[in-house]
């Protein structure tokens, strides 16, 4: 019996991160982030209150060497989604960075057989 494996198409920066991810060591701290859910998202081409198309915000910033993690957190006083968005772009100091150095970090965009 011959099983059709799909070998993927990955690009050289991608190839470099999977590489410093697959080092071998005793143990490693390694993080994926996840792709937003559909909930998550904003029904397209719905508009804030000023005509503005709204946008998905993601939370989660991975730095190009897939070692640092940057947290966003919303700190204002907003309590639905719209009024984030909006309060954030008036006044980006309504969010704070919180910054997380790991091994490896997979992206939203990573597969299973990246990770495994």
């Amino acid at each position: 019996m011959s099983a059709n494996l799909k070998v993927p198409n990955f690009s050289l920066a991608k190839l470099n991160m999977l590489q410093a991810c697959k080092d071998i060591s005793n143990f490693k701290v390694v993080v994926r982030v996840r792709p937003p859910l559909k909930r998550e998202l904003p029904p397209k081409g719905e508009k804030d209150d000023d005509g503005l198309v709204l946008k998905f915000q993601p939370i989660t910033e991975v730095s190009p060497d897939s070692k640092t993690l940057v947290l966003l957190e919303y700190l204002g006083q907003e309590v639905t989604e719209k009024g984030r968005q909006k309060d954030i772009d008036r006044n980006p100091n309504h969010q704070a960075r919180h910054v997380f150095n790991y091994d490896c970090i997979y992206d939203k965009d990573s597969t299973q057989l990246e990770v495994y």
